[in-house]
């Protein structure tokens, strides 16, 4: 009789866990994902061009102020286009890369993309894939453990 109840306690405990890691796992691999195609994007297709200088903010966050640099660059049709960078140090002049097909959507101050690609993997060979298997598997066990 004690092992039906425990059984269940698991079971009820193993219902309020599953929806968290599920959640954990599904924004994991979204932001992986995201992470991946951006920077596959820009690899692939996209396009460098000079940004200079516009203006900068000082903003407060948990770790102290955080300086958001906005550098202007015109695009391969001419139009004028903005990104924020905040590891520049101020320079005047910084290479930003874009997408040509998606300017508005998709660039950033520099031309390094490798570090985006490792990242976007990390987040769905660790926290991502992993993460939604075992979650669906913990659904599983309890699902079977009710009706056992």
């Amino acid at each position: 009789m004690r092992a039906g109840i425990a059984g269940g306690v698991a079971s009820v405990v193993v219902w309020f866990c599953v929806p968290a890691l599920a959640a954990c796992g599904c924004l994991s691999t979204m932001s992986g994902r995201r992470l991946v195609r951006a920077a596959w994007v820009l690899r692939t297709r996209g396009v460098a061009a000079e940004g200079r200088l516009e203006s900068f903010r000082v903003i407060s966050t948990e770790n102290g102020p955080l300086t958001r640099y906005v550098y202007a660059y015109t695009d391969a049709r001419g139009a004028r286009r903005e990104c924020v960078g905040t590891d520049t140090g101020g320079a005047a002049w910084v290479r930003v890369l874009y997408d040509p097909a998606d300017p508005d959507g998709g660039s950033q101050v520099g031309t390094g993309t490798a570090g985006m690609l490792v990242f976007g993997v990390v987040l769905l060979l660790v926290g991502g894939i992993p993460v939604l298997v075992g979650s669906a598997g913990a659904a599983v066990v309890a699902v079977t453990s009710a009706f056992v």
